[in-house]
């Protein structure tokens, strides 16, 4: 079986047995962005992905295991919509310079402002390490992943007015956000039992994982601000989040 993974911190608990223990169920990993994953997938040039959740509400011939994913209840640290300090705080950016790896995070984003502001800015996807150095008077950026946490270590933050997508959404919605699931093709389904054995591998070895992040934020970033096991919320915020986008001419 070939299956896509993710380079993110977060996502290290649903891969864990994929990475150190391929040989369980033959698999060969392929390890890129969200975008590209979702992509190898359409063309059938792997099996199963972990990928943005907008991407199996936007292919019908895709369907995902519904029982785990990238979840939060609100504040996920991890994606961020980042404007100048200059920029007044209810203000629209002309542009928004967005990192190119995740369809969800770019759609949400869209969706937040089209629902709060009425605006659909223009948009750039550029490589994350670019995203920063973009974002200026008028001008707004988009980032995720480690990418994102990292950003939260600079000494300038105060130079920028931040916005956790995670705890927008959940704000104007009341529901927790799911950011990435396993998926695959309706015509090839892969048993449930195969991600669980991976995520209870990575839940088992939580420790280590936080252990080698090497962040003194990644124990609450792992532990508390997501979860893996999807509830009847997260789908049903699956479902709510579909007929949005759709109501807003983003799906």
């Amino acid at each position: 079986m070939k299956l896509g993974l993710l380079p993110f911190l977060n996502t290290q608990p649903l891969e864990y047995g994929f990475r150190t223990d391929p040989g369980r169920f033959g698999t060969t990993a392929v390890i890129d962005v969200p975008s590209r994953l979702a992509g190898a997938l359409l063309e059938g040039k792997i099996d199963t992905a972990l990928i943005s959740s907008v991407e199996v509400l936007r292919h019908p011939e895709l369907t995902f295991c519904k029982t785990m994913g990238v979840c939060a209840d609100s504040a996920v640290r991890s994606i961020l919509y980042i404007r100048s300090a200059e920029d007044p705080a209810d203000s629209v950016p002309d542009r928004i310079w967005m990192d190119e790896g995740s369809r969800t995070s770019q759609a949400l984003l869209l969706l937040l402002l089209k629902k709060v502001y009425g605006a659909s800015p223009e948009r750039s996807s550029v490589p994350a390490s670019e995203v920063p150095s973009h974002i200026g008077p008028g001008q707004a950026g988009m980032l995720i992943g480690d990418a994102a946490l990292s950003f939260w270590d600079r000494s300038d933050l105060d130079r920028f007015r931040i916005r956790d997508l995670g705890q927008w959404w959940n704000e104007l919605e009341g529901l927790p956000f799911v950011f990435a699931v396993w998926a695959y093709p309706k015509s090839n389904p892969v048993p449930d039992e195969t991600f669980e054995w991976s995520l209870s591998m990575g839940l088992s070895h939580m420790e280590e994982i936080i252990q080698k992040a090497g962040r003194s934020d990644a124990r609450e970033y792992l532990t508390k601000n997501l979860h893996y096991r999807m509830t009847e919320r997260d789908l049903k915020a699956l479902t709510v989040y579909r007929g949005l986008l759709a109501e807003a001419g983003l799906l």
